[in-house]
């Protein structure tokens, strides 16, 4: 996206008071606005099907279906509207469904408005974002396991710093090497895991143990 291009946001969650403070909290935001809301998971898919938003902020916790269900469904049937998910939940292990599920962001529910509002920015604009406490145990998890030999040295500094949602650039400048370079460890890291996306090879890499 444009860097002045507004955000289109749809939110699902089943409370009105939460739909009802973003909708306000975020109002303030030139660049972001809430187009349309759902108290329900089916309500909320067909939303984004009809209103194909630049992101979609999504509980988990919903009455007619989990909202893992309902992110898997919203990757298979709108894929360009990338998944934050908005909730309660703090369990790693939930977390690492989420990311297998295809979701590009995990912030919980008790994240600063500018925690949030950055989530918002970076997963609109193709840059993975999850919370510093639900990534920390995720990453101690996954040095635990049984590394894979699949990727390089350099690969995996590169994989480390993807789950902390840098940008290419960023990654660049804190390896002190070329943009074209990250681009190409990071096409190399999408082959050897045959993985498309960001998000997919921070979740192939906590899943194997290849994050340490």
């Amino acid at each position: 996206m444009h860097q002045d291009e507004v955000i289109t946001i749809v939110a699902i969650d089943d409370h009105a008071i939460v739909r009802e403070g973003l909708e306000h909290m975020l109002s303030v935001y030139p660049d972001i606005r809430i187009v349309a809301v759902a108290e329900t998971g089916q309500r909320g898919i067909d939303q984004v099907i009809a209103q194909r938003p630049m992101l979609v902020l999504l509980d988990l916790s919903l009455p007619d279906m989990h909202g893992l269900d309902v992110l898997a469904r919203l990757r298979a049937e709108a894929p360009d509207s990338p998944v934050l998910v908005l909730t309660i939940h703090d369990q790693s292990g939930i977390a690492t469904q989420a990311l297998k599920a295809g979701a590009h962001g995990y912030v919980l529910k008790d994240a600063t408005r500018e925690e949030l509002i950055t989530a918002i920015r970076n997963v609109a604009r193709g840059r993975d974002y999850f919370s510093s406490s639900v990534m920390r145990p995720l990453l101690d998890e996954a040095a635990g396991h049984e590394t894979s030999g699949q990727l390089s040295d350099r690969e995996r500094d590169v994989l480390k710093l993807i789950a902390e949602g840098l940008s290419n650039r960023e990654i660049a400048e804190a390896l002190i090497v070329s943009t074209e370079t990250v681009k190409s460890h990071v096409s190399s890291i999408f082959r050897k895991m045959h993985v498309s996306d960001r998000a997919q090879a921070v979740s192939q890499g906590l899943r194997s143990g290849i994050i340490t």
